[in-house]
């Protein structure tokens, strides 16, 4: 019986450092710790429309080009968006990056308009009307302004709208099934 104490004993030995390590890494908080539950959920939401996005053949260039995912402005869900770049969408890289100047329709793929631009918006969205370039925003009243897809903040749940007008008039299309779960508009 001594050997099997000695081989009890041991693996309570090595569990001991593996539970110090567990509790050390549940104790300190994790890089995205920091970011609120509802960023995350919404960079999730961005992410999975772009993959149930379909864009028109000659608006991306080659295959081996990458997805161009620009951000403007500043508010809280802009430093989790930057967390998307590098992943893939239909089989293509995602860029992250701020758009110079007015050149959005030649820079981007998708656009995520911020909070601080909300005095922009208007000039933006007519921009970039029938251009290839699907826009995502928080902003309230983003759809009825001629925004593509509106995310909307409702308690614990994260709702979308879709102007499907908006949409259709810059050659993309969306997935039925994502159509399925958004409150569309701009049907006519």
């Amino acid at each position: 019986m001594p050997l099997r104490n000695s081989v009890t004993g041991a693996r309570r030995a090595r569990r001991v450092p593996f539970r110090a390590m567990l509790l050390l890494l549940l104790a300190w908080p994790p890089a995205w710790a920091a970011e609120n539950e509802g960023t995350l959920l919404k960079t999730a939401y961005i992410y999975n429309v772009a993959k149930f996005t379909a864009w028109p053949e000659r608006s991306h260039g080659p295959v081996s080009a990458p997805m161009r995912f620009c951000l403007v402005g500043e508010d809280a869900q802009v430093p989790s968006l930057w967390r998307l770049d590098g992943r893939t969408v239909k089989g293509r890289h995602l860029k992250v990056l701020t758009p110079r100047g007015g050149r959005m329709a030649d820079e981007c793929d998708l656009l995520y308009v911020a909070a601080s631009e909300r005095e922009h918006l208007v000039e933006l969205l007519r921009t970039l009307r029938q251009q290839p370039v699907l826009t995502v925003s928080e902003l309230d009243g983003f759809a009825q302004a001629g925004g593509m897809v509106e995310l909307s903040p409702q308690g614990k749940l994260l709702r979308f709208t879709i102007h499907l007008g908006a949409v259709r008039a810059a050659e993309l299309e969306i997935s039925p099934r994502l159509l399925s779960l958004a409150r569309v508009i701009g049907q006519d």
